[in-house]
Formats: C-alpha cells, sequence, structure tokens
C-alpha cells in the first residue's frame, strides 16, 4: 500500500507540474519523459495516470502547442496507456485524434513514427465500436492515412508499418470511402506495399486488399492487372513472416471467392500447388500459433474456392495424391488433404459427401513398407477422415477404423506393420475388426500394450478392447485367457482418465459374459481397484467404475460395505450419487440376519443410507429414497 500511495503521489506530483503555468518548455519535456518511463513500467501506474481528471486534456494541450520532444513523449505515452482496453477508449474519447494527426505529418521522423504507432493502437477493435468509429469518420482519419501511402509521401518503414495498422483496423469491406481511396490510385498504393521490405506493412496491405476485394469486387480486374497474384503467391513462400503469409492467403482467398477470372489467374500462375504448400507449413516449419493457423484456413478456403466447394477439393486433393512420386509432392498433397478432411463441415444444402471414396485412394496408397513421411501423412489423412463426424457417418466401422490408426501410430517395427495389414484388411475385405486384428493374436497384442507403452498407446489399446468386448463375445474369453485381466485393473489404479474410464467399462463387459469371468475379475483385485476410482475419478469415471462394481459384487462382505460408508461420508468425492448406487447393490445381496441385526455391517450400512435422507443436497436425498425404495421392494423379506 505504501508503494502504491508514493506512485500516486509522484504521478499526481508530474500531472501537477504540467499543468503549471510556470514550467519551462525543457521542463515539461523532463516531466513528460518520466510519465512516459513510469507509465512504461507499472501497470498500476497506467491506471492512475488514465484516471487523473487533469491527464487527458494536458496531453491533447501539450500535443497541440508544446515542444516537438514533448509531443512525442505525450504520443508515447497515449501508445502505452491504449494497450489497457479501458484506457484506449479514454484515449479516444479525450480528443486525442485530431493532434495526432497534426504530428502524423511533421517534417521529423520520430515525430510521425510515436503519431502512427498511437493511431495504430487507439484504433484497434473500432470496427466494432459505433461512437469510435464516428469519430475517426469525423475526423476525416483514413483518407489523411491513405495521404501519408501516397507516391509523393516517402515513409519510414516503421511509419508505413504502422500506418497500414491504422488502415487495417479502420477498413472493413462495407465501408463507403473504400471508393474515394480507388479513385486515388488506392490499389496501385496497396500492391506496391505488398512489396515493402516491411513486414508489417506487408502484412497490413495483403490484409486490406482482402477488405477492398470483398467490398468491391469491380476492383479485382484492377488488382489482378497490377501483378497482385504473383506477388501474393510469392508471400506464401517460407522465408516470409507468418503473418505476412497469413495475410497474403487471405487475399487470395477473397480474390478466388469473388471473381472466375482470379481462380483461373491463380491457376495459370501456379498457384495451386503453392496453395497447397502453404496448408501443410506450419506442421512442416513447426509454426505455432494464430498465423499458422489462418495459413491454414485461408490457403485450405481459397483452394476450395477454385475447386468449386470443399466437397470437390476434397475430391481434387484425394486424385492428386495418386500422382506419381517423382511428378508431383505427393507427401504435401496428402498432408493438406488430411487438414481439408479435418476441418470439413456438410452443407446442408449439398449433397452427402461420399467419403467412401477418399477411403478407398487413402487405403490403396497405405502400404505397411513405405516412405516414412508419406506414411505419416497417410495416417493423419485416415485419423481425419474418421474423425470427422460429417465424414465418418456414411463409413463402415469407423470408430473402430479410428482406433486402430491410433494404435499404428504408437507402435513401431514389426507390429506397425501388422496393424496396418489389419488396417488394410478391415477396409478392404469387409471383415469385422476382430477378424481383422487376427482374432487372439490380435488380443495378445493388445494386451502387451497394456503394460511398458506410453499413456496414449494405452488409452487406444483399452477403446480397442472396449470395441471387441462390445462386438464380439469370443474375445472376452480371449482377454481372460491371455492374462488381461489384471493389467486392466492395474490401469485403474495408475492409469490416466481415458484409460481408466475405459478399463473399468471392459471389465463390467467381462463380467457381463459369464460367471467364471466374473470371478476372474473380482480375483484379479478388481473391486477395491474400482471403489478407489469412485473416489478419485470424475464424473464419467465414476459412472463407469459404479457399473462394473453393481454388476462384479455379488456378495456384502464387511470390507466392500466399510469401504463404501468411508466414502460416502468423506470430504471426497463431492458427489454421493454413483457411492449410493454400489451400496445399495451391496446391500441387496446381503443376508436378512445381516440386515437386521444391529451392528453388523449391512445393517450399519442400511441405517447409514436412512440418514443420507437428510442431506442439505436434493441430488443426494434422491438417489438415497430410490435405493432404498428398491431395496424394500426387491427384499421383502425386510
Amino acid at each position: 500500500m505504501d508503494e502504491k500511495e508514493s506512485m500516486l503521489s509522484r504521478v499526481a506530483q508530474l500531472i501537477e507540474q504540467l499543468h503549471s503555468n510556470v514550467s519551462s518548455p525543457q521542463e515539461r519535456e523532463l516531466t513528460t519523459a518520466r510519465l512516459l518511463g513510469i507509465a512504461k513500467a507499472r501497470k498500476e501506474a497506467r491506471a492512475l495516470i488514465g484516471s487523473h481528471g487533469q491527464a487527458m486534456p494536458l496531453f491533447v494541450s501539450i500535443l497541440r502547442n508544446g515542444t516537438l520532444m514533448a509531443k512525442i513523449n505525450v504520443a508515447a505515452t497515449l501508445s502505452v496507456l491504449c494497450k489497457d482496453e479501458d484506457l484506449r477508449i479514454k484515449v479516444l474519447l479525450g480528443g486525442c485524434i485530431p493532434p495526432l494527426l497534426s504530428l502524423l505529418k511533421s517534417d521529423a521522423t520520430e515525430a510521425r513514427k510515436v503519431a502512427a504507432e498511437a493511431l495504430c493502437i487507439v484504433s484497434s477493435g473500432v470496427l466494432s465500436d459505433h461512437v469510435g468509429m464516428k469519430i475517426f469518420v469525423t475526423e476525416g482519419v483514413v483518407p489523411t492515412l491513405w495521404e501519408q501511402l501516397s507516391r509523393n509521401n516517402k515513409q519510414d518503414k516503421v511509419v508505413e508499418g504502422f500506418v497500414t495498422g491504422a488502415l487495417r483496423n479502420l477498413c472493413g469491406d462495407k465501408d463507403g470511402y473504400w471508393r474515394t481511396t480507388l479513385d486515388a490510385g488506392g490499389v496501385d498504393i496497396i500492391v506496391s506495399l505488398l512489396s515493402s521490405s516491411n513486414p508489417t506493412a506487408q502484412s497490413n496491405a495483403a490484409s486490406l486488399l482482402a477488405c477492398l476485394m470483398l467490398g468491391f469486387p469491380d476492383s479485382i480486374p484492377k488488382i489482378i492487372g497490377a501483378g497482385a497474384i504473383k506477388t501474393l503467391l510469392g508471400l506464401l513462400g517460407q522465408h516470409k513472416d507468418a503473418s505476412v503469409r497469413a495475410s497474403a492467403a487471405e487475399a487470395l482467398e477473397a480474390l478466388s471467392l469473388k471473381s472466375t477470372e482470379a481462380k483461373q489467374a491463380i491457376v495459370d500462375a501456379q498457384g495451386m500447388p503453392v496453395l497447397i504448400g502453404a496448408i501443410v507449413a506450419p506442421s512442416k516449419e513447426g509454426m505455432q500459433g494464430e498465423w499458422g493457423q489462418a495459413l491454414q484456413q485461408h490457403s485450405t478456403q481459397a483452394l476450395a474456392n477454385i475447386c468449386s466447394g470443399m466437397s470437390a477439393l476434397l475430391l481434387y486433393l484425394g486424385e492428386l495424391s495418386r500422382s506419381p512420386r517423382l511428378a508431383a509432392p505427393v507427401a504435401d498433397i496428402i498432408g493438406a488433404l488430411a487438414y481439408a478432411l479435418m476441418v470439413f463441415k456438410q452443407s446442408g444444402d449439398e449433397e452427402p459427401f461420399e467419403s467412401t471414396k477418399i477411403e478407398c485412394i487413402l487405403i490403396i496408397l497405405l502400404k505397411p513398407r513405405d516412405n516414412k513421411l508419406v506414411q505419416e501423412r497417410l495416417l493423419e489423412a485416415m485419423a481425419s477422415l474418421y474423425g470427422n463426424p460429417n465424414l465418418s457417418v456414411s463409413i463402415s466401422q469407423s470408430e473402430a477404423k479410428k482406433v486402430l490408426i491410433g494404435l499404428i501410430t504408437m507402435a513401431t517395427g514389426d507390429a506397425q506393420e501388422y496393424l496396418i495389414l489389419a488396417l488394410i484388411r478391415l477396409c478392404t475385405d469387409r471383415v469385422s475388426v476382430w477378424e481383422a486384428l487376427g482374432k487372439r493374436e490380435g488380443i495378445q497384442m493388445l494386451i502387451s500394450s497394456l503394460g511398458l507403452s506410453s499413456e496414449q498407446h494405452q488409452e487406444y489399446a483399452v477403446e480397442m478392447l472396449a470395441i471387441l468386448t462390445e462386438e464380439v463375445d469370443d474375445s472376452k474369453w480371449a482377454i481372460t485367457a491371455a492374462g488381461g485381466i489384471p493389467p486392466l485393473v492395474q490401469l485403474i489404479e495408475v492409469g490416466s482418465h481415458r484409460a481408466r474410464e475405459g478399463a473399468a467399462c471392459v471389465l463390467w463387459k467381462l463380467g457381463c459374459h459369464s460367471e467364471d469371468i466374473r470371478a476372474c475379475v473380482e480375483s484379479s483385485g478388481a473391486i477395491p481397484a474400482l471403489i478407489w476410482l469412485l473416489k478419485i475419478g470424475v464424473p464419467n469415471e465414476q459412472e463407469a467404475s459404479a457399473t462394473a462394481l453393481i454388476k462384479l459384487t455379488r456378495t456384502a462382505d464387511s470390507a466392500t460395505i466399510n469401504q463404501l460408508l468411508a466414502l460416502l461420508f468423506a470430504d471426497s468425492p463431492s458427489s454421493k450419487v454413483h457411492i449410493i448406487k454400489v451400496l445399495g447393490h451391496v446391500l441387496s445381496t446381503a443376508s436378512h440376519s445381516e440386515l437386521v441385526h444391529k451392528g453388523a455391517t449391512a445393517n450399519t450400512g442400511l441405517r447409514s443410507l436412512v440418514q443420507v435422507l437428510n442431506s442439505s443436497d436434493e441430488k443426494t436425498q434422491e438417489y438415497a429414497a430410490s435405493v432404498l425404495a428398491d431395496l424394500f421392494s426387491n427384499r421383502q423379506d425386510m
């Protein structure tokens, strides 16, 4: 608190010095420099400056009448303040725009830099702010900014970047002043900026082109005539800044959306392979963040526009992936197909896409031994195909195929080859996943993956076992015979969330098959493990655990009841619903004497359930009442 009060006092003192009429110009320069330093260093100081009633009027006064250095300090301070959204609004409403525009026209480069930066930052988010946009329109900001970019004004590269950034913030695709800009040679200005040595200016110029074409498609012939397509395709290259590449792809998307002539021009300029390369660039180059995502999205949509829709693009990339490998970058083509399959969405007015066509192409290309990169891209594409609900709905056994793809990506060597052949059989021979995996041999491989493998590998193995036990009764004895029950129990204790839930589900299905397997599961320590999962699991795991316990538990032994009672009255888990359900089932297996004899464990459990009726939680009360009703209904001897 002392430090905050000291800072408040310091800020107030500096602003008072600016307000004093006896301060010399040099003293004002020093004071504004100190305020700038404090604002840069401390977020709290920015809030204090912004909330001071005299700060904005003084800043406007200095921007109008101060020395050049004082103006530069104030403009820089405004830029710092505008990084906080609340303060940006205060700056915008404080009357700073006209003097900043005047400073932008200064002969001093440093003054133009700070003015341009302040205008760029204060204009962010203005397109969605009616009042803010009205201020910029009223003050004629956009025409002034375009004027600064005209051929007669050779700007510093930093100024150029900030000016184009402000225009990018202010120029939407429906703004009326674009027409004036076009008449004043705006296309030539923007296209020339695409070749700027400043990446920020290039990125902003490409984004401005996109807005211009979306709002005024009749400008596209002029844009094509200015050589923009070749330049934009060049900006997609590997050595360009990520923001530049993403914005160039955005412009190409707008071009291909609005003009048939532009589509053909992109194809004629060899733009298709360039756009395909742009889709896979983020994964190949390790490009992280929003610019990489934007590059992929815009490039994919540009290709879809050229091909007349996403469905047509999928078929185009599918056929292209069958090209001779020496004649085309097949790995990149398949990678682009993988991304397109992942983001594909079926439109309501479109015919359902025939996903099996793509599946047939991919499975023909998939080989147990192949170029590693091509094989990885094929598996990515198949994972996207089976993982997209819009596409997998028309593919048989898509869930099993998706899990099998996951197992293949986790496996190595002979095991991977074996699983690839299993996938090929599953897709081509019209067999079940049980037969494709080689029946018991496949079960043994899956069981071996439950122990020493990575978490993700374990999850895929458990998911496949869950699919097999759901579909094929023979798989349940195969799992038991292969020694699969102990590692499943162990997974409940040490596995990931997905693995624990899956393991509980498999144990439940095993217990449902026969009394012999149920006894094997119980003797492997499954019941204590599942009770522990009731305590520490997330809701899905608790539900799976409760379902398995109700199936596996046949006797009301004291240890099980005591464990459940301990959970019932413990702080965790917070929800007691599944514990109550399991406890009710266990009590239903107890003998009459155990239930009615005071002091017996089962009797204690019954009394505890009755106590739960006093719970303050309505859901807990409801479940307790329901379980007790079922118990009394099923046990008439009570």
